[in-house]
């Protein structure tokens, strides 16, 4: 009867309903574990970045040290800035300078900027602070968008006698686009880097 038939349709929508309400709260369980497990991925890569920088920040220690007592001899800091470029591939450019941004040495030597000043941020940054720096990104004399990072050269005086600087490229091959680029996730998904000024300085389809 017709008592039925309204009963029967009030029990079908009521399953309806109960079943747009898992498959609603299954969809938001998938989202949320899938954001979750993102953000994991995303905090231990940048933590993997940080420990990069670091050791970057370590190696051109050590060569500062060893470029201190040998400012006047050109050859020895162009094969500590070969050397310095080549051993870790960490930059993609190496560069000595004087404390006036005078460039002493380079790796490559194909830059062409030996004996020329430099005035660029990231070296006006390095002279300045006088102190380790990693900079914020910038367009680089040579067309390249870089991040420049330098430890200062002290003499055993205590004397600034200039700075040891690695220039990583942002949008070409390089350590730090290894480690980004190996990206973990096969969906479709991709990471891409933006700065503090809201540009992006690394995407894998650039």
């Amino acid at each position: 009867d017709v008592g039925d038939a309204c009963a029967l349709l009030q029990q079908a929508y009521d399953l309806l309903g109960s079943l747009l309400l898992v498959v609603l709260v299954q969809r938001q369980q998938l989202i949320d574990t899938t954001l979750d497990g993102h953000y994991a991925y995303a905090t231990k890569l940048a933590r993997s970045t940080d420990d990069f920088l670091q050791s970057a920040l370590q190696q051109l220690d050590y060569s500062a040290k060893l470029m201190a007592g040998h400012m006047d001899d050109l050859h020895y800091l162009g094969e500590e800035a070969a050397r310095l470029r080549l051993q870790t591939k960490s930059f993609n450019s190496v560069t000595v300078i004087d404390q006036t941004g005078y460039v002493l040495a380079t790796s490559p030597e194909t830059l062409q900027i030996v004996g020329k000043t430099l005035k660029s941020a990231g070296v006006t940054e390095a002279l300045q602070a006088k102190g380790p720096i990693i900079s914020q990104p910038y367009m680089a004399v040579t067309d390249k968008f870089i991040i420049f990072i330098s430890q200062p050269i002290f003499a055993a005086d205590g004397q600034y006698l200039g700075a040891v600087g690695g220039s990583i490229y942002l949008k070409q091959e390089s350590m730090l686009d290894l480690l980004l680029g190996e990206h973990f996730y096969r969906d479709g998904s991709y990471l891409y880097v933006v700065d503090q000024r809201k540009r992006v300085i690394y995407h894998p389809e650039d």
